[in-house]
């Protein structure tokens, strides 16, 4: 958010735009059919042929019992680093997922 890019800043950062015309045309297009994010799972009608609005299936409490949840099924992580000499580093991933 706005408080992490001035957070970059003043440490020294440049803001930098990683737009391409590619990523700009996609992203609109998905705007513009009012798709919702791509990575869902376990709704109707099917997030890989439709851009919504999702509903969760009947049997989605019985699916997410099945599935479990635990530190290695989440798909976000971000990870911040402070060396010795006070310099920072980090990184996020968001496994991919488009417009995440």
């Amino acid at each position: 958010g706005n408080q992490a890019t001035q957070f970059a800043v003043d440490m020294g950062l440049a803001t930098t735009d990683l737009t391409t015309a590619q990523s700009e045309e996609i992203y609109q297009s998905w705007r513009n059919n009012k798709c919702q994010p791509n990575y869902r799972e376990n709704v109707t009608p099917n997030a890989k042929t439709s851009c919504g609005p999702y509903k969760p299936n009947a049997n989605i409490r019985e699916n997410i019992q099945k599935q479990g949840s635990s530190r290695h099924n989440h798909d976000t992580i971000a990870m911040v680093a402070i060396d010795a000499k006070g310099n920072v580093a980090a990184g996020t991933s968001t496994n991919g997922a488009s417009h995440k």
